[in-house]
C-alpha cells in the first residue's frame, strides 16, 4: 500500500482547502454581481429622473459617460469573479476525481493483500496436510 493512505489524506486536505476557496469565490462573485446590478439600477433611476427636466438631462448627459465606464468596470469585475469561481470549481472536480482514483487504488491494494494472505494461509494448510500424510 505504500504511501497511498498518505496521498489520499493529502488529496482530501487539498480538496477541503479548495472548498473553502470556492465558498469565498462564490461570496465575491455574488458581491460583485450585486454591485453591478445596484449600479445598473442607479443609472436607470437617474435616466428616468432626468427625462422631464432639461437641466437634469444636461447633468445626466455629462454624468452618463463616466457611469458607462463604471458599469463596464463593474461588469468586468463580475465576469472575472465568475471565471475565478469556475476555475476553482473545475479544480475541485479534478480533486474529487483524484480522490476517487486513490480510493479505488487503495481498495484494490487492500483486496490484493487480503487475497495474498488468504493464498498464503491456503498454502500453509496444504503443506500441513501434506506433512500429516507423510
Amino acid at each position: 500500500m505504500g504511501g497511498l493512505p498518505l496521498l489520499l489524506r493529502l488529496a482530501r486536505q487539498e480538496a477541503d482547502g479548495r472548498r473553502v476557496r470556492l465558498a469565498e469565490a462564490e461570496r465575491e462573485r455574488e458581491a460583485a454581481a450585486s454591485r453591478r446590478d445596484g449600479f445598473g439600477a442607479l443609472v436607470t433611476a437617474e435616466a428616468e429622473a432626468a427625462q422631464g427636466d432639461p437641466e437634469a438631462m444636461a447633468r445626466w448627459s455629462a454624468w452618463i459617460g463616466a457611469a458607462r465606464r463604471k458599469a463596464r468596470e463593474l461588469e468586468r469585475v463580475a465576469a472575472d469573479r465568475l471565471a475565478a469561481e469556475e476555475a476553482i470549481r473545475d479544480a475541485l472536480r479534478e480533486d474529487f476525481a483524484t480522490i476517487k482514483r486513490l480510493e479505488i487504488s487503495l481498495e484494490q491494494k487492500r483486496q490484493a493483500a487480503a487475497r495474498a494472505l488468504a493464498r498464503q494461509a491456503e498454502l500453509r494448510l496444504e503443506d500441513a496436510e501434506l506433512q500429516r500424510r507423510r
